[in-house]
């Protein structure tokens, strides 16, 4: 029977490895526990919420304002609009926004939240007037002032290009505007939450 070498090399591996498994173990004192077995046993550790995961959660309510389109042919366009933010457990917000666009009803729907791990911001959008999935990702600016947001989609002509927002938030209003291409502008979305008194009147 010839016998091949790379097999008796695996075995002799494979062997090592189990022994030196076997000897930790064995080395373990009676009674003792490794810092795995008692981490099972504590049960497994809860990741925490960011200070940017609670600034997401923190838009949770009812909110109303104003889109403001910008044409084709340089004018403007102004559809009053309304949004409701929903948190998700503790590290993600739900937004569903809605207006009267050119006689259409829009909804849109997306979903915002942080990456530690990459320390970008993550976000989906869909909506009624478009098959088109969006996901986008993005960050804060140095001044901690503007979130960021980028992601690729289709402009008015059907062409895939860069897209971006722009948003600037206070605990009660925020401004988003937004830019395809290089640097073109098409929409601002301006909004201010709605007081609680307000929210409760509509039920």
């Amino acid at each position: 029977m010839q016998i091949n070498p790379t097999r008796i090399i695996l075995l002799t591996l494979c062997a090592t490895a189990l022994g030196i498994t076997a000897l930790a173990l064995n080395s373990q004192p009676n009674g003792s526990k490794t810092q795995d077995q008692e981490a099972a046993q504590e049960g497994p550790v809860l990741e925490q919420p960011l200070p940017e995961h609670n600034a997401l959660t923190a838009t949770a309510g009812k909110w109303t304002g104003n889109l403001t389109m910008a044409m084709p042919d340089g004018t403007k366009m102004d559809y009053p609009a309304t949004e409701t933010n929903t948190a998700i457990g503790a590290f993600w917000n739900q937004s569903t926004f809605s207006c009267l666009f050119m006689g259409t009803p829009y909804t849109g729907t997306g979903s915002m939240g942080y990456n530690p791990k990459t320390k970008r911001y993550i976000g989906t959008w869909v909506d009624s007037m478009s098959s088109f999935f969006a996901l986008m990702e993005g960050e804060m600016s140095s001044d901690g002032k503007t979130l960021v947001m980028r992601w690729d989609a289709p402009d008015h002509s059907g062409m895939i290009v860069p897209h971006r927002s722009e948003s600037v938030r206070t605990d009660d209003s925020y401004v988003s505007t937004f830019y395809t291409g290089e640097n073109t502008q098409t929409m601002v979305i301006s909004m201010k939450r709605v007081a609680a008194t307000e929210a409760g009147s509509d039920k």
